[in-house]
């Protein structure tokens, strides 16, 4: 994966991928295969790019019992170029959104379900040993976000079965 993500920044240059993304891979080493995918914590690295290329994932790994390869995969093809817990946390929910597709779960459990999942990620990340402190001071934000999303929209508990929307709902508005 790793050598195939640097080939793809070289060869499609006309394809501009975000900073996040052109930075995790020039500090990729494909010819190492102990430190291949190793980059160093990305204070930047909290964009959505990760999760764009985490779908994939979700695919191959969309079995329940399969979680727990889905969250490794996820979370270290996210590091890969997005090495902050917002960047490849989204990796992983990307992953598991396609995942719970694929068996059919109903939609306004994902978020809950996900959020289940992200200290399983957490415990992963620290029995890695890499960047335990920097991880520490950032992951809070990942989780505090989707929660604050689930109880706006009133479904954070398993009883909330239906999600409650504004009646106007545009950006313009949502965003004063």
């Amino acid at each position: 994966m790793v050598r195939c993500y640097v080939e793809i920044v070289e060869k499609l240059p006309e394809r501009r991928p975000d900073p996040a993304t052109i930075e995790g891979c020039a500090q990729l080493k494909p010819n190492n295969y102990l430190l291949a995918w190793h980059t160093p914590f990305n204070e930047k690295g909290s964009g959505f790019g990760a999760a764009t290329k985490a779908m994939c994932i979700g695919l191959r790994y969309w079995k329940p019992e399969r979680l727990e390869t889905l969250i490794e995969v996820s979370v270290e093809c996210g590091r890969m170029t997005h090495n902050h817990p917002t960047g490849f946390l989204g990796s992983l929910c990307t992953a598991l959104f396609v995942s719970f597709a694929a068996q059919g779960k109903p939609l306004v459990q994902w978020g809950r379900d996900m959020l289940r999942a992200v200290p399983l990620a957490e415990e992963y990340c620290r029995k890695t040993i890499r960047h335990t402190a920097e991880y520490q001071e950032h992951w809070f934000y990942f989780e505090a976000k989707w929660q604050f999303y689930l109880e706006e929209r009133k479904i954070s508990k398993d009883s909330e079965n239906k999600a409650i929307f504004p009646d106007n709902y545009d950006a313009e508005e949502r965003e004063k």
